[in-house]
């Protein structure tokens, strides 16, 4: 009995289950909800410090990137804690810097101890866990306002359809060498887009289609997917967006074809606007930025937005441009460890390269780039050093 309760309930699970709860759950702000994730913070710190020599050497140069961006984005909050009164930037910046660097940490010590295919089944239960519970209250709980829309219990439709992509992704990861259950995941994604239907979320429905195509993608060519500079590439066309929306925006003939056919000139040109403002007000500081989660204070007093349109272009404004450029060496160094994985084995998880490459795209027009972002960069880059996984997709 001992034996068995030390297999599924110990210390490594019981740090998988709440590093879930960090890392891919987020919630509207509530005291109950703070507190416990704190709590859950705080375990997995621990954690990580009394472990941590175990893999100091093999991802030093990963950590020592992340180090140096939660650094910076330390002193950049820290700097600009008098910009905002509502929020204090450097009191958020420590959270997210201690969240950020505890999840790639306890990541790599969770694969070296109990392997990445058992993380993935604690994810795959604690997914469907919220999962339920969202759906649950979608077609039963009452239905709340809020400035940004319809709320639900995990925050707006964005947020639900956003933790049913992540579920998807697990449940391939549990079918994939059962040829069988796999249908099942993709009746999901059928459940997936009525989910996008419901909530009306036409950016979570085509989240979908694009998964779909880059799994595709990728299966079909896994050797170019793997490549850092591939990864680099495509971040960085997510990110001049915020320059070709411009671009497109202004040609009356693409106009036209966006508004007569597809109907949503109205939602570019918004964007757009919100582009040109941000980069104005970016040139006041370009270096620091205005701190950590700052964008909805400043944005609405400045010009009526809530957030830049673009997840590269927000860590700008969290804390300079320097912020983005390592933000693109954490992705380089991260895809590095993959490459090296395919380049000894042959073998590429291409279910979370896919998500990973998801947000990236989606970061095009999205404020993605969060925890979420990073846990999934994180489970990508140990799927490489996975000794124990299957040698083919």
């Amino acid at each position: 009995m001992n034996e068995l309760l030390k297999r599924y309930i110990g210390i490594d699970q019981i740090i998988a289950v709440a590093l879930y709860f960090i890392a891919f759950l987020r919630m509207p702000s509530s005291n109950l909800y703070g507190k416990g994730k704190h709590i859950l913070l705080i375990m997995v710190v621990t954690y990580c410090l009394f472990y941590f020599p175990t893999i100091v050497h093999k991802y030093r140069q990963i950590n020592f990137i992340l180090v140096l961006f939660g650094g910076w984005t330390l002193l950049t909050s820290f700097i600009n804690r008098s910009n905002v009164e509502r929020t204090n930037p450097f009191y958020a910046a420590i959270f997210f810097v201690t969240a950020l660097i505890s999840i790639f940490v306890s990541l790599e010590i969770l694969n070296a101890r109990i392997g990445l295919n058992k993380l993935i089944d604690i994810f795959f239960k604690c997914a469907i866990f919220v999962v339920t519970a969202v759906d649950l209250y979608i077609f039963f709980g009452p239905v709340q306002w809020r400035g940004d829309g319809t709320q639900f219990i995990i925050g707006t439709k964005f947020a639900v359809m956003y933790q049913h992509l992540i579920f998807f992704w697990l449940l391939l990861e549990k079918t994939k060498n059962n040829i069988r259950y796999k249908k099942i995941s993709y009746l999901f994604f059928l459940f997936l887009i009525f989910i996008g239907l419901k909530v009306d979320s036409v950016t979570g429905i085509v989240g979908g289609v694009i998964f779909l195509a880059l799994l595709y993608l990728i299966n079909n060519n896994k050797d170019k997917w793997v490549k850092p500079i591939v990864a680099l590439i495509i971040q960085l066309a997510a990110f001049a967006y915020i320059f070709a929306g411009t671009f497109f925006m202004s040609n009356k003939y693409i106009y036209e074809f966006i508004e007569n056919h597809l109907g949503g000139a109205s939602t570019m040109m918004s964007r757009v606007s919100i582009y040109s403002i941000a980069l104005n007000l970016m040139k006041l500081s370009p270096f620091v930025g205005f701190g950590y989660e700052t964008t909805y204070e400043i944005g609405m007093q400045v010009s009526r937005f809530s957030n830049t349109q673009n997840s590269l272009f927000e860590w700008a404004w969290f804390a300079g441009w320097p912020a983005t450029v390592l933000i693109c060496a954490i992705i380089v160094i991260a895809f590095g460890y993959i490459k090296k994985g395919y380049d000894k084995r042959s073998y590429i998880d291409i279910y979370v390269v896919a998500l990973m490459y998801l947000y990236m795209i989606l970061g095009s027009i999205e404020i993605l780039m969060q925890l979420p972002f990073f846990s999934i960069l994180a489970v990508a880059m140990i799927s490489g050093d996975n000794e124990s996984v299957e040698q083919k997709n």
